[in-house]
C-alpha cells in the first residue's frame, strides 16, 4: 500500500480541529484523535519515544526534530490497515518542509493551510498572528501539494472546506462534519457562528498589523479601523 499523509498546517484556534474531525469521518483515513494524547497531536508524544527535548522547543523552527522518531510515533499509534494518515501538531508549520522531504520519500504528502483573521483571534495578541502567518505564507509558497483554506470557510461554508479537499485527494471518498445530524444550510451556521466576525482588541492589534499590511491583505484580510 502506497500511503498518504496529510499534515494539518493551522495555528493554535485556527480550524485544526474542524478540519481533522472531518478527515477522520472518512473510512480510509487513521488520526491521533483515538490515542491517549492531547487533541490528537503527535507532539505530544515524542519525549515518550525519546526526544526530551522537543516540547520545550517545538516553536523554534531551527530545532531539528528527528523524524525518523515521528514515523515510529505513526508507525506505533496509526492504523496500519488505513491508506490515509492525518497528523495536526500546530507546531509543525515553523518545519512543515522538513516532513515533506522525509514523508515524501514514503508516499504521497498533502498539506491542509488554514489561516484565520487576526482580528477575529482571542487566545493571542497580533504580534503572535503575524509570526504565524509567515509561517503559513512561506508554506503555502515552498510545499508542494497544498489545499488552502481559512478558519471563516470552516465557519460559514464547510461544504466548499470539503469539495476543497476531495478535489484534491479523491482518495478520502466522502468526508462530512459528524459533530451534528442537522442539515447543510443549518450546519454552516453552527459552527462557531459566534467567533468568526467577531473584532477583539482593534486599537491594539491595529498598531502591529498596520505596520505588515502586505502579510495581512495576502491572505485576504484587511485592516479595521
Amino acid at each position: 500500500m502506497k500511503r498518504k499523509y496529510i499534515f494539518v498546517l493551522c495555528p493554535p484556534y485556527q480550524g485544526s480541529t474542524i478540519i481533522v474531525n472531518l478527515l477522520n469521518s472518512s473510512n480510509n483515513v487513521s488520526t491521533l484523535l483515538d490515542c491517549e494524547t492531547w487533541a490528537g497531536e503527535s507532539q505530544w508524544l515524542y519525549k515518550k519515544h525519546g526526544d526530551k527535548y522537543f516540547e520545550r522547543n517545538r516553536w523554534d523552527p531551527n530545532y531539528k526534530l528527528n523524524m525518523k522518531l515521528v514515523h515510529k510515533v505513526f508507525n506505533t499509534y496509526l492504523d496500519k490497515d488505513k491508506e490515509i494518515w492525518v497528523e495536526k501538531s500546530p507546531s509543525s508549520i515553523c518545519r512543515a518542509k522538513m516532513f515533506q522531504d522525509y514523508f515524501s520519500k514514503l508516499g504521497d504528502v498533502y498539506f491542509i493551510i488554514s489561516i484565520r483573521n487576526p482580528y477575529s483571534t482571542g487566545h493571542y495578541g497580533a504580534d503572535r498572528w503575524i509570526k504565524l502567518a509567515q509561517y503559513q505564507k512561506y508554506n503555502l509558497e515552498n510545499l508542494n501539494n497544498v489545499i488552502s483554506i481559512s478558519y471563516e470557510e470552516c465557519c460559514n461554508d464547510l461544504e466548499k472546506v470539503i469539495s476543497k479537499i476531495t478535489n484534491k485527494i479523491p482518495e478520502l471518498g466522502k468526508i462530512f462534519n459528524n459533530s451534528d445530524q442537522t442539515s447543510t444550510s443549518e450546519r454552516r451556521q453552527l459552527i462557531h457562528s459566534n467567533k468568526v466576525n467577531r473584532v477583539i482588541d482593534k486599537n491594539g492589534k491595529n498598531k502591529i498589523l498596520k505596520k505588515n499590511i502586505d502579510l495581512l491583505e495576502y491572505f485576504g484580510y484587511n485592516i479595521i479601523d
